[in-house]
Formats: C-alpha cells, sequence, structure tokens
C-alpha cells in the first residue's frame, strides 16, 4: 500500500512537467492561451498585454499574497518567467534555470550554470529569461553561450547535460542577457558587447 502511494505521489510531481510541449505554433498563437505565458512579451507582437478578466479593478484591493519563491542571488532580477501549463520557468542570476509550481511556488528542479570568469557583461551578470519550444528550454549565458535543455525533469542529477549551441568570442568580449527567440529552424539570441572595439550581434 505504501508503494503505491509512493507511486500515486510520485506520477502527481512528474505530470505538470512530463506535459511540456511547446510547439511554435502554439507560441504563434500565445493570445489563445491567456493562463501561459509562452514567450518572452507573452505573445510574438511584443505587447506584454493579458487578456485574462479574472482581476478588475475593483477587486484588485482583494489580492492577497499566496507565495514567495526567494531567489539565491544578490543580483538584480531582470528575468521575465514562462509559464507553462501550470510550471513557472525563471532564471537565478546570472544564469540558473528554476522550474516551479506556479500554483504553489515548490520549487520542481534547479539547473545552475557557471559562467567562465573571463564572460564580461557590461551592466550587471543578470539574465531576462528563457525560451521554450517542444520540451526544450532555451537560455542566454554572461559568457556568451546558448544553452539547451529538457524542460521536463523532476531529479536534476537525471537531467542530460546542456547543450551549448553557441560557442562564445575568443576575446570573451560578448555576453548574452536577453531571452532567446525560437522558431522551427532557428534558434537566435542577440549578444551585447562589452565596453570596446566589438559590435553587438545576433547569433
Amino acid at each position: 500500500m505504501r508503494h503505491a502511494l509512493r507511486l500515486v505521489v510520485v506520477l502527481a510531481l512528474v505530470a505538470p512537467l512530463a506535459a511540456q510541449q511547446v510547439t511554435f505554433e502554439r507560441i504563434l498563437h500565445g493570445d489563445r492561451e491567456p493562463q501561459n505565458w509562452l514567450s518572452y512579451s507573452g505573445t510574438l507582437m511584443n505587447q506584454r498585454f493579458s487578456p485574462l478578466t479574472q482581476i478588475t479593478a475593483a477587486n484588485v484591493k482583494n489580492l492577497q499574497q499566496q507565495w514567495v519563491w526567494q531567489a539565491r542571488s544578490l543580483e538584480k532580477f531582470e528575468a521575465t518567467p514562462l509559464v507553462v501549463d501550470g510550471v513557472m520557468y525563471t532564471v537565478q542570476a546570472p544564469n540558473d534555470v528554476v522550474a516551479l509550481d506556479a500554483v504553489s511556488g515548490r520549487v520542481f528542479w534547479t539547473y545552475a550554470y557557471t559562467p567562465a570568469p573571463e564572460g564580461r557583461p557590461c551592466c550587471g551578470r543578470v539574465n531576462r529569461g528563457v525560451a521554450i519550444l517542444g520540451d526544450t528550454l532555451y537560455m542566454g549565458t554572461i559568457d556568451a553561450r546558448l544553452i539547451a535543455q529538457f524542460a521536463a525533469t523532476v531529479k536534476p542529477a537525471a537531467r542530460p547535460p546542456p547543450k551549448q549551441m553557441l560557442a562564445p568570442s575568443k576575446t570573451w568580449s560578448f555576453a548574452v542577457v536577453s531571452s532567446p527567440r525560437c522558431a522551427p529552424w532557428r534558434r537566435t539570441a542577440g549578444r551585447s558587447c562589452h565596453q570596446n572595439s566589438n559590435r553587438a550581434s545576433i547569433g
């Protein structure tokens, strides 16, 4: 009986993450899923407008705090979280991806990435969020890498090593702090440059 109960509990934990599949069609029509936030600005129109109607000018005064997640970082917090079918994905500065239960705030997993010490972001060790396509999350790093990792996992040790999709410049003059953009044919990230002779670019 105890084993059966444990199985039920494990399945309940895994279910929200196992269902993560974000097609490009869903991203294109993000406005049809107001309960989700599938890209950096909500939709590809970049309006950052939510069509949800439950909170109004009349009842906003009744809102109460439901949960708090404390980031283990003293850096500035600039990430816009994604919300996908009840799971929230955000970045703990500079480059730790965190998956949380959007209802309870419970942490599913944390992927900690240690940037190379040679990475030199111009304006703080920050990140503005991840992108998702299919079952994969994408994150730019302050040492100018584009990291790909599976979104659905419970035990961090079971996650495959993330794939480094974009190698940094040999001069270590670039950083990626913006949220990547995803399409079926390409993943893009804007690279910012340090105060030197190099120009910023999109890779």
